[in-house]
């Protein structure tokens, strides 16, 4: 996966999502971690959308935190690195992304 070729705010939000999963002492950083991410995400698209849709951001992070709270905890030197379920999720966005591009550029030949 090539990070480099996200948006400023996808790279916070993965970076975010690391931070999450240290505070939580989680060996991983997986959707819940990423989700939490772009759910507090300052000036992002996911909270407005989210309301927009009828879904309070407060009560969903609350149900977000209560999963988090119930993922395994490591201790000791780990090194954070991506679930596969994550990997999964970022190569299928990124697949979208692509999609959407080629799209847009047909449009306009």
């Amino acid at each position: 996966m090539e990070f480099d070729k996200y948006t400023v705010k996808a790279q916070e939000a993965l970076q975010e999502a690391s931070s999450i999963a240290q505070k939580n002492d989680h060996s991983e950083i997986g959707p819940t971690h990423l989700l939490k991410a772009l759910l507090e995400q300052q000036d992002g698209i996911v909270p407005p959308v989210t309301e927009c849709i009828g879904v309070s951001v407060s009560s969903l992070i609350s149900k977000v935190d209560s999963v988090l709270k119930s993922l395994p905890k490591v201790t000791g030197n780990t090194s954070m690195t991506l679930s596969g379920q994550a990997q999964k999720i970022l190569a299928k966005a990124e697949n979208e992304m692509m999609n959407f591009f080629r799209v847009s550029i047909s449009f306009y030949l």
